[in-house]
């Protein structure tokens, strides 16, 4: 079975995408919990009357993939749902491998199905790729389970600036690449960005907001977080210059990166659902504002990388 790239399809999919990790488990500054299930689901809905029609979810997402089943079960025009496997559960070093890798993949495909109400999973992304878990071995049990009709698209996810590129590397098999990007990581647009468009895989985009960083919770960030706040500072000063909040500002920026394909954003509020969408609606920054944004100093990895200080939020 060839290759099969979302963005040779016709699934008219939304330039937003609504990330669901907030619904399955705490997150995000202040890790607030998550709201009651029937929320959520009202929030799916809503989202997609609104017009978006890409959710994502994964299985280390606590009860997000439940959530998003009883969501859109039985509907006669479901969104795409993309789930993630995860290979590494606890955050063990070592993958499975030999007959308990293709044991614990489909194991854990099965239960994304079950969850999702769904025969087949719309797109299934390898959660937090890395080099050593990309085997020819796991490759083939990913092309086995599309010829078996249990998943229709394969993609990614991925941290860091060399993750990226390895998947580029197997663009036969992978249609989807997801990155973390915002106005303040800027490290992938010159080599993973032209690079993902030229070979026809979607670049599905997360981290805008920089876990509220690039937000109005920026007050929020603790001491030991001081340079990137001043980094936020720097960016409101511009957004204040251009007449719009950070967030917007934020969302724009990356949503109207031409290389960009799907912006995630991740919300459990419907104003802020809405605030989204039409920050989206305004279109492009002006060159201007994208020139002074560009202009502002690299901040030092350990700041653009949220894992070095999650803990810390």
């Amino acid at each position: 079975m060839g290759k099969q790239s979302l963005l040779d399809s016709e699934l008219g999919l939304s330039p937003l995408g609504l990330g669901t990790v907030e619904m399955g488990i705490p997150y995000g500054i202040g890790k607030p919990p998550p709201p009651p299930d029937e929320e959520c689901i009202s929030l799916l809905h809503h989202a997609v009357e609104s017009g978006i029609n890409y959710i994502d979810t994964a299985s280390l997402y606590g009860r997000s993939e439940e959530i998003v089943g009883k969501a859109f079960a039985g509907i006669a025009d479901p969104p795409m749902i993309a789930t993630k496997v995860n290979l590494h559960p606890d955050n063990k070093p070592e993958a499975p491998r030999g007959a308990q890798l293709r044991t614990f993949v489909e194991e854990s495909v099965q239960r994304s199905l079950k969850l999702l109400h769904t025969n087949t999973l719309d797109l299934l992304q390898l959660h937090n790729a890395i080099d050593e878990d990309l085997t020819p071995e796991f490759l083939e049990i990913m092309t086995d389970l599309r010829q078996r009709g249990w998943v229709k698209y394969l993609g990614a996810t991925t941290y860091g600036e060399d993750a990226p590129g390895r998947i580029l590397d197997l663009s036969d098999h992978f249609g989807i690449l997801q990155v973390a990007y915002n106005v303040l990581d800027r490290r992938l647009e010159k080599r993973i960005f032209p690079r993902s468009k030229s070979l026809g895989v979607g670049l599905v985009v997360r981290s805008v907001f920089l876990q509220g960083a690039l937000s109005d919770r920026a007050k929020e960030l603790p001491a030991e977080l001081t340079k990137l706040r001043h980094a936020v500072e720097k960016v409101a000063d511009i957004a204040v210059g251009a007449g719009i909040s950070v967030s917007e500002l934020a969302l724009r920026y990356v949503a109207y990166n031409p290389n960009t394909y799907i912006t995630l954003f991740g919300t459990t509020c419907r104003d802020e659902l809405h605030a989204n969408i039409a920050a989206y609606e305004q279109g492009p920054l002006a060159n201007d504002v994208l020139n002074a944004l560009n202009a502002i100093d690299k901040l030092d990895d350990y700041y653009v990388d949220i894992g070095n200080w999650i803990h810390l939020i």
